[in-house]
């Protein structure tokens, strides 16, 4: 029988060898894989069992190859940025591989892959390295309904105040200075339902205001320019870090920071708003 790279022979004669079961293209004309020694599962999921899973250092792809009657079909599981290293399996026969990162994670199912990369806090902080996704299309925080960052200021902000850009320092915020302002950008969250620009570890401890730039949130406002009714258009106010309403649309454009969701008969307070830009 002639040696072979998987199904492929070369020319010299060996005596003793067999074919492998299943041999797997190379992806593109000259690159190899490396790498791909896997495990069949033997584990809890009877969804997989009986497959074999491997993967590739190179590419970061992860396969499943199963035994239909006699002929391997092997399909791509996940399309990964992985620099998969090894695999693994415990007593009870699930699967694990690690990635040159040295993070380890465990094929679950046909549908997911947990990781120590994911890790809840004592606090219930949840982080994970990687993306999101929901089977439902939904993503439900149980509080806030607005989005929010991480900023740097040029003065101590609080929840509420109305923000926008300092001319006098590029990268840098400040409440709103006067009325109508074109520079107005957002507001400071109280409780916000999803925090962009955080990066653990650390994250927890970074104490930079948290603007919304979308969804509702509560704003301090003021009716120097009238009551505030709901549904009126809002723009930055003569009361530092304040709103009021916009009497005139037409005389606004540009300067619209959002919608009144409740109102304020007279003086000072705080609205819930409907951010707008």
């Amino acid at each position: 029988m002639e040696l072979s790279r998987g199904k492929h022979r070369f020319q010299r004669q060996l005596h003793g060898t067999r074919n492998p079961h299943a041999a797997h293209p190379r992806l593109r004309p000259r690159l190899w894989l490396f790498g791909h020694r896997g495990y069949r599962y033997r584990g809890l999921d009877p969804g997989l069992w009986g497959t074999y899973i491997y993967g590739d250092f190179c590419s970061g792809i992860i396969w499943f190859a199963n035994d239909d009657q006699g002929f391997w079909q092997t399909t791509v599981w996940r399309d990964t940025d992985l620099l998969i290293t090894t695999f693994g399996e415990d007593d009870d026969g699930e699967i694990y591989l690690a990635d040159r990162a040295g993070t380890i994670y465990r094929i679950e199912s046909s549908e997911k892959m947990s990781s120590d990369a994911v890790s809840v806090s004592s606090d219930g902080s949840a982080w994970s390295r990687r993306a999101y996704f929901s089977a439902s299309g939904g993503f439900n925080t149980g509080r806030g309904a607005d989005l929010a960052e991480r900023i740097d200021t040029t003065e101590p902000l609080e929840a509420g105040d109305l923000v926008e850009i300092d001319p006098q320092a590029p990268g840098l915020y400040r409440k709103t200075r006067g009325p109508d302002s074109g520079l107005a950008i957002g507001v400071v969250a109280s409780v916000p339902a999803i925090r962009l620009s955080n990066r653990p570890p650390g994250a927890e401890k970074d104490r930079r205001p948290l603007l919304s730039l979308m969804g509702r949130v509560p704003v301090k406002a003021t009716t120097e320019n009238g009551p505030i009714r709901i549904g009126d258009l809002l723009v930055s106010s003569s009361t530092s870090g304040s709103v009021m309403r916009c009497a005139l649309p037409d005389d606004c454009d540009g300067k619209l920071v959002g919608k009144a969701l409740e109102a304020l008969q007279g003086g000072d307070g705080v609205i819930e708003m409907l951010l707008m830009r």
